[in-house]
């Protein structure tokens, strides 16, 4: 599965976002603004429709390698509420995700 786009921003390090778009990078405060707000990004809306068609295209348990900004769209989908960065595994856990509910294993 693909991690969210970040166009100009892909592969930059917060430094290289402050010397290419000041202004927009030091109003951004969380991985998942920087994410959303990348220029010629992706974007959430483009994420959520990606990740549904990919949701619903699933017939079967299945095991999803990922990211945390995916993670969190996904399970923001799956259990009808807002994306938040509170919903965000700790590295290396496991998140299971059922329709309408989700758990962690560390």
């Amino acid at each position: 599965m693909i991690e969210i786009g970040c166009g100009r921003w892909e592969g930059t390090c917060y430094e290289d976002r402050l010397v290419s778009d000041p202004d927009l990078a030091a109003r951004l405060n969380e991985d998942f603004d920087t994410y959303i707000n990348a220029p010629a990004g992706e974007g959430l809306t483009e994420l959520s429709n990606r990740l549904t068609e990919l949701l619903e295209s699933l017939k079967a348990p299945t095991i999803i390698f990922s990211h945390k900004i995916a993670l969190v769209a996904m399970r923001a989908l799956l259990c009808g509420s807002e994306l938040s960065s509170d919903m965000a595994p700790s590295q290396g856990s496991i998140l299971e995700i059922r329709k309408g509910v989700a758990r962690y294993y560390v």
